[in-house]
């Protein structure tokens, strides 16, 4: 998940530094993010992940409970955590954008990184945990984007591929996990930095792309479902792994498209 805050910190980056977005404007910036990030995590948290939890015994609290302790504070949301993370993350941004732009890029950085080591000593209230422990991946993905030129010229090129890869190893091994986490992303930038750039016009990636919101909502609780039936079948669990994936990938891009043509697509953010 680290590399998933930090390509949307790259994005927020890329909107604020190259494109001059979301300096001014916050009640129109903060209503956006509530529609693709906050209305999606509602009612797909209050009326499809709740349910699953509950009628498959997941959870031991009764649906309210779970509504309210789970997914409104925020204290068992599952995957969701992920999207309600990045809706306080982006409301952060928006109220401090003032003084973000006006200090050291590094220097909040490296304030972050300290913050991070607190996650776990704080209460688990509204996601709080997850806010200090990701916010430093979000905002490395600003510095990336911010200082992108540098960071090409450093690391795109064979040398640097095998340097984070070494680094990602020996972390790896060693248990470091914050340094694991950082060569692991600067190794996925160096990769993508050779591929064809071609391969995101193509039919099949527009598709994914289009339905990849919608996919990440609801294929979770499709593997739910899926492993709670595997008790009744007897099948290879090679072979029910790689079932369980195209089910769950074909059903939640399948459910994805029924809710925009049932225009409801404010469940998924649209």
């Amino acid at each position: 998940m680290p590399l998933y805050m930090c390509v949307t910190g790259m994005v927020y980056g890329l909107c604020v530094f190259d494109l001059g977005k979301y300096r001014n404007g916050r009640v129109a910036f903060l209503g956006n993010k509530a529609k693709r990030l906050l209305i999606p995590y509602l009612c797909v948290g209050l009326f499809y992940v709740a349910p699953v939890m509950c009628l498959l015994k997941f959870t031991e609290q009764s649906y309210l409970q779970y509504c309210i302790k789970g997914i409104i504070l925020g204290g068992d949301s599952r995957h969701l955590w992920f999207i309600s993370t990045l809706f306080c993350l982006f409301a952060l941004c928006a109220l401090l954008n003032r003084w973000l732009f006006k200090f050291n890029s590094i220097a909040i950085f490296a304030i972050l990184v300290g913050v991070s080591f607190c996650s776990n000593i704080v209460p688990n209230f509204l996601g709080i945990q997850n806010i200090l422990e990701y916010s430093q991946y979000f905002w490395f993905g600003v510095i990336i984007q911010k200082y992108s030129v540098l960071i090409c010229e450093m690391l795109v090129n064979p040398i640097g591929c095998i340097v984070m890869l070494s680094v990602y190893v020996v972390a790896t091994i060693t248990k470091i996990g914050i340094i694991q986490a950082y060569s692991a992303i600067l190794f996925v930038f160096c990769i993508l930095s050779y591929v064809n750039k071609d391969i995101c016009n193509r039919g099949w990636f527009q598709k994914i792309k289009r339905n990849g919101f919608g996919i990440y909502l609801f294929h979770p609780m499709i593997i739910y479902v899926l492993f709670a039936l595997e008790k009744y079948i007897s099948i290879s669990p090679y072979l029910f792994s790689g079932v369980v994936f195209v089910l769950s990938y074909a059903l939640s891009y399948g459910l994805t498209e029924v809710l925009r043509k049932a225009k409801l697509g404010i469940i998924i953010g649209e």
